[in-house]
């Protein structure tokens, strides 16, 4: 007997959770955040299986998806929550407020973590002395600005006080360019170009405290190459994509080849293939050039550094300033599996 057609009622439903969607001009976002909460994931499980080891080309694909990953939250976290301040910077509108910024970033990372590291110490329990200032540090994030504390308790939570730091920094950051660089900007043309400025010292200052602090702190427990200043770059990219959708939605089109490019889907994300690809070149090269963190010299760390920046910049850009209509790559992005995955993302990042 001949198994029951699928009712169209079941076959909707199929098509709605694998078919691609247009939605909002930022839907591909979960996307993208489900592609690098899944790559950490598989970083971390292969980790633990010793795939990450040696030289073989699966090798040096899984040991930098982790890197790659967090490049991508990086870049995001910069891109959405600049928007606001820089829309300020070339406007004169009102920024966001500093306090209300700061509680709603408050309440995004901290109640989620404090679940995860509750079950954490719960399950399998603490590997250091539980006095009330380890705890303290543990507990509020500040963990990688203490010598041997780096990776306490939950491994990935390194790059949530990275967050952090941002999210306490970017007022600053943006209050700096704003009134500092852009103090003598009159037009929107030198408020974009002071806005430029401020990104690229951003980037510069990232260059030189990763060679001459980060990449020299080897020694046992040395912390500052988790520091804030060691990642301002791979913030200040995502940063750059906030100006230029903001600068847009002024109605001041961006550079014709800029915008060419963005539109061209596959065009960056070959481009961010390649960057990834130079990353597995180097990585196959010998166990230090990809680097375990403390094991790079300051050219290594930088190359790692540029070229993850690179490979998360340009698989963004198309999700970000693409104008094309309709858009297959931002659609199954933003289909409902990838947007679902990406709006638990936090959550897979932790467990």
């Amino acid at each position: 007997m001949e198994p029951a057609a699928p009712t169209s009622t079941t076959w909707q439903r199929i098509v709605r959770v694998v078919e691609p969607h247009q939605g909002g001009r930022f839907a591909a976002l979960d996307g993208y955040r489900a592609v690098a909460a899944i790559g950490v994931l598989v970083y971390h499980v292969a980790g633990n299986a010793k795939l990450t080891q040696g030289t073989a080309p699966l090798n040096a694909f899984l040991a930098n998806l982790g890197n790659f990953g967090v490049a991508v939250f990086f870049l995001l976290s910069g891109f959405l929550l600049y928007r606001g301040f820089v829309f300020s910077a070339l406007t004169d509108e009102p920024g966001p407020r500093w306090f209300r910024f700061w509680r709603h970033r408050f309440l995004r990372i901290y109640p989620a973590y404090w679940v995860a590291l509750l079950a954490f110490i719960a399950l399998i329990g603490l590997k250091m002395n539980p006095t009330l200032g380890n705890l303290a540090s543990i507990f509020g994030l500040v963990q990688i600005y203490r010598p041997l504390f780096g990776f306490a308790a939950l491994s990935v939570a390194w790059t949530l006080c990275i967050e952090v730091s941002f999210y306490v920094a970017l007022p600053f950051i943006a209050l700096g360019i704003q009134r500092g660089l852009g103090a003598a900007a009159r037009t929107p043309k030198a408020r974009m170009q002071a806005q430029l400025l401020g990104l690229g010292i951003m980037v510069a200052v990232a260059y030189i405290y990763r060679i001459t602090i980060a990449a020299q702190a080897t020694g046992p427990g040395d912390n500052q190459h988790l520091w804030l200043p060691n990642y301002l770059d791979w913030f200040a990219l995502g940063m750059a994509l906030a100006l230029a959708v903001v600068w847009r939605d002024m109605g001041r089109p961006l550079p014709r080849a800029v915008q060419v490019f963005a539109d061209s889907g596959w065009a960056c994300w070959v481009v961010a293939a390649m960057a990834y690809g130079i990353l597995m070149m180097l990585r196959s090269g010998g166990e230090a050039t990809a680097g375990g963190f403390g094991k790079e010299t300051a050219t290594e760390m930088c190359l790692r550094f540029f070229f993850n920046g690179t490979a998360a910049f340009f698989f963004l850009l198309p999700g970000i300033l693409s104008l094309r209509e309709p858009d297959r790559m931002k659609g199954w992005l933003s289909a409902l599996v990838p947007a679902y995955l990406g709006t638990i993302s936090y959550g897979i990042y932790l467990w």
